[in-house]
């Protein structure tokens, strides 16, 4: 096999990454694709730095033996100790940060930027520091969620429970800043992207995953590294239950998958 025709990895801590996996198939649909959502230990959200490295490299040792050409970090958790995650190996990463702040601050919104995120990206200042850097003069509000991501995970239907969830992430936000954009700083938060809308119908929901696989289309494109496949393949590797993918599988559309217990 050529080398562009060797696959993307995409790392996340469950099912959220595949919101990025749904982007690839639309924006690089004949990109060969291997997922590794590590649902036995999820969620990361709630461990400490340390831990979360750890975990992080055994996901990266498997990619690598797959061959993937790049490495998605579809896990803002997971990405917020990029600094640490970068040495780990020699493929290129791509975490999705940068891209979240980068779409956020699209259209110039003078009034306020929102991140809703697990507590770990929170407490890791990562977005605050990037938003900062790209420009000091946006107002930033953020909000760590314990619950939302696991929750969206565990998928219980529970609208009312979900309902709750989502104002205790978002409401804080809004008493502090009148913002206009709001970043789902969890590749799971775009499953109930609708559910968010309904409540919140005048802030703008930034989606990180469209500005991180546009960037990655880049770097293919430039270093001459698209995939010529005429029927890409989508190997989705989990540390968990198989049965708790199907449902997102469904809701984001994936196509043409093969899913496997790691």
């Amino acid at each position: 096999m050529q080398p562009n025709n060797f696959p993307i990895g995409v790392m996340d801590s469950g099912v959220g990454g595949l919101t990025v996996v749904h982007e690839i198939q639309r924006q690089l649909p004949n990109e060969n694709i291997v997922y590794f959502g590590d649902s036995k230990n999820m969620p990361y959200g709630n461990k400490e730095p340390k831990e979360i490295v750890t975990l992080s490299k055994k996901i990266i040792r498997f990619l690598e033996s797959q061959r993937v050409k790049v490495i998605l970090l579809a896990c803002n958790t997971i990405s917020s100790q990029l600094e640490e995650i970068i040495p780990l190996t020699e493929v290129p990463i791509f975490d999705i940060i940068y891209p979240g702040c980068l779409a956020a601050l699209e259209g110039k919104p003078e009034k306020g930027i929102g991140l809703i995120a697990t507590e770990a990206t929170v407490r890791s200042n990562i977005y605050s520091r990037t938003l900062q850097s790209l420009n000091p003069d946006v107002p930033f509000v953020s909000n760590g969620s314990k619950e939302l991501a696991r929750l969206i995970e565990e998928n219980e239907g529970d609208t009312e429970k979900l309902e709750k969830v989502i104002r205790l992430a978002i409401d804080p936000i809004l008493v502090r800043k009148p913002i206009q954009n709001l970043i789902l700083g969890c590749t799971h938060y775009p499953i109930v992207s609708e559910d968010i809308q309904k409540l919140y119908p005048q802030l703008k929901l930034i989606d990180p995953a469209v500005k991180m696989v546009s960037i990655v289309k880049g770097f293919l494109e430039k270093n001459k590294l698209l995939s010529t496949n005429s029927n890409p393949s989508l190997n989705i590797y989990t540390s968990g239950q198989m049965d708790s993918f199907l449902p997102f599988l469904d809701q984001l559309d994936i196509r043409n998958y093969d899913l496997v217990k790691k």
